[in-house]
């Protein structure tokens, strides 16, 4: 049996994907199928359409979603249904919280609006309503109590080192795959991080939990070495300032 024909198994690296939907309205709440966001409308330019990476047993997804993936082979879709223990939890009345106006203008929240999500410490909240100062806030999850249809397609199994390190990588700093670089050899590896993930302002957090990940799923490897390049920007010289100068006194008098 090729590689190719292998199905899933557990501990596998699993490119995926993902779409959750409430099994009872059908309503998309996630998707990594740009298609699937825009006529669910809840497409957003910030987001990542690509296939998802799930380390099956991680548990990182949801445990009988992830273990659902087991026997599927790279082409095949698998769907299943969650109940609220399994997904997002029950819903808790207690999480409900009325805050003052003043508590939220504390915590740089200056405007709200009934529907915001806000996020209040570490804690992110939907607003309720509004009423004599005060505002209410939800702070359960949006699908709590809420039965999950979990629709997974398996576009790939990376069996090869050197791909599950550029997968981990792009996981832990939102950046497509393709704008990694990464080789193994050995116990060592070799990162090439793009300018949209070192630049990050927690680029070292992100760093810390890359190499956590790495130290429970490749515990193969030793020491890994990330390598970012900056471009340094050349002085202009006397002839460019002038030529871009005369651009743009032409450009104020046209």
């Amino acid at each position: 049996m090729s590689s190719e024909d292998r199905p899933v198994e557990n501990g596998d690296f699993v490119l995926a994907h993902v779409t959750l939907s409430d099994a009872e309205t059908g309503s998309v709440y996630m998707t990594t199928v740009e298609e699937e966001a825009r006529k669910a409308g809840i497409f957003s330019p910030d987001d990542l359409y690509e296939p998802m990476l799930i380390i099956v047993g991680e548990q990182r997804l949801f445990p009988k979603a992830e273990q659902a993936l087991i026997g599927a082979k790279v082409g095949g879709e698998v769907v299943v249904e969650l109940e609220p223990s399994e997904a997002f939890g029950d819903y808790d009345p207690n999480k409900e919280k009325i805050l003052p106006i003043s508590r939220l203008q504390k915590a740089g929240i200056k405007d709200v609006s009934v529907g915001d999500v806000i996020r209040i410490g570490d804690e992110r909240g939907t607003v309720r309503s509004i009423t004599g100062g005060r505002v209410r806030i939800d702070f359960n999850h949006p699908l709590a109590g809420r039965r999950i249809k979990v629709w997974m397609k398996v576009e790939g199994i990376l069996r090869d080192q050197t791909e599950r390190l550029r997968a981990l990588t792009a996981r832990y700093f939102d950046v497509p795959i393709s704008r990694v670089t990464a080789k193994v050899d050995g116990d060592r590896a070799e990162i090439e991080l793009p300018p949209a993930a070192y630049t990050k302002r927690d680029a070292f957090v992100r760093k810390v939990r890359l190499l956590s990940a790495v130290m429970r799923h490749m515990p193969e490897l030793a020491r890994v070495r990330f390598i970012e390049e900056f471009e340094v920007p050349k002085e202009k010289q006397p002839e460019e300032e002038r030529a871009e100068e005369a651009r743009e006194a032409e450009a104020q008098t046209s």
